[in-house]
């Protein structure tokens, strides 16, 4: 289907203005496209639109949002801008491509100028959800509220100390591969440091890069040994048996039942209304006005992760009856 005339012309005047000499002198051609399929849950159709570029065509697949559309179209432009930097053989653009810096730089540029009415904490919202660079190079130019938010990401978790220094973690080597041979990488959670040895030391497998397993038969039997004595240990600690005494599977039971279970992971998000969007970006707005350094600051970041962690775990708990709703109807038809 044609492109709006506010698309078509907002991206004749972002190209006539951005692009630089040696870019193309037309603009890439723009083609649209509706997202007709209702989501599931909802009934609705997305209110969210998609995007693809490169120098030659920008395709949009548009949501109901007019906001959201704007945005993406924007978005697709700084990639067709990008890609003509690369192509002209600027020095800040040769080889780079993606969702590099030098790309969001030029992103943060176009939602400055052309944004229309949209803030730019509500960009911020919606590109750092997509990409975490978004969010990086937005406090580098001072978007607002993105270095309030880059604090409460890093914010460390209960029980761990915040480092003041940046630590270098090691860059590890690995040994020469003489022919013949190859690299097992041991168990090291079981302090099996990796090796190097002869191919006829490990088990054929399909599964795996040249037909050998990764381990070497030594190493793959001590690790399955370990494993079902776990099994075994965690099975008879459940059922309230206790293994022979003095046996390596007696300790392992021993501390499977001093051990606490493990927390269950956070559901991931199934989705935003825009009323919580906005009081996120409240909170946000909040916290960088009282600074996050500041025990202020610091009571609201715990404020705002607890009550993000509980938002999340209700719209999972929603989505998963909904889908056990839908598969119950499904049945009955």
């Amino acid at each position: 289907m044609p492109a709006p005339k506010w698309a078509s012309d907002l991206l004749a005047q972002v190209w006539a203005a951005e692009a630089g000499a040696k870019a193309p002198a037309n603009p890439p051609t723009l083609n649209w496209r509706t997202r007709r399929q209702k989501q599931w849950w909802s009934g609705q159709r997305p209110r969210y639109s998609t995007g693809r570029a490169n120098l030659f065509g920008i395709t949009i697949t548009a949501g109901t949002s007019r906001q959201d559309q704007r945005l993406v179209l924007l978005h697709e432009i700084a990639h067709g801008l990008r890609h003509a930097e690369v192509l002209a053989g600027n020095a800040a653009g040769r080889g780079a491509g993606g969702h590099d810096t030098r790309y969001w730089e030029i992103a943060w540029h176009l939602y400055r100028r052309y944004r229309g009415n949209v803030p730019l904490r509500s960009i911020l919202l919606r590109e750092q959800d997509y990409k975490v660079g978004a969010l990086q190079v937005a406090a580098t130019l001072n978007i607002p509220g993105a270095r309030a938010t880059v604090a409460l990401r890093t914010k460390p978790k209960e029980g761990q100390m915040a480092s003041t220094t940046t630590a270098t973690k090691p860059v590890a080597t690995k040994p020469d591969v003489p022919a013949g041979y190859k690299l097992c990488p041991g168990i090291p959670g079981m302090g099996e440091a990796a090796h190097v040895a002869p191919l006829s030391d490990f088990a054929p497998n399909k599964a795996y890069p040249g037909g050998i397993y990764r381990q070497c038969r030594t190493h793959d039997a001590q690790y399955q040994k370990a494993w079902r004595e776990k099994r075994k240990a965690a099975a008879q600690a459940e059922a309230g048996t206790e293994p022979a005494a003095g046996t390596p599977v007696q300790k392992r039971a021993a501390a499977v039942r001093n051990t606490k279970p493990a927390p269950e992971p956070e559901p991931e998000i199934v989705g935003e209304t825009p009323a919580a969007t906005a009081k996120r970006a409240a909170t946000v707005a909040r916290i960088e006005a009282v600074g996050p350094a500041t025990p202020d600051g610091q009571a609201l970041m715990k404020a705002a992760a607890d009550e993000a962690a509980e938002a999340r775990r209700a719209a999972w708990r929603a989505s998963k009856a909904a889908q056990r709703a839908a598969a119950k109807a499904k049945a009955q038809a």
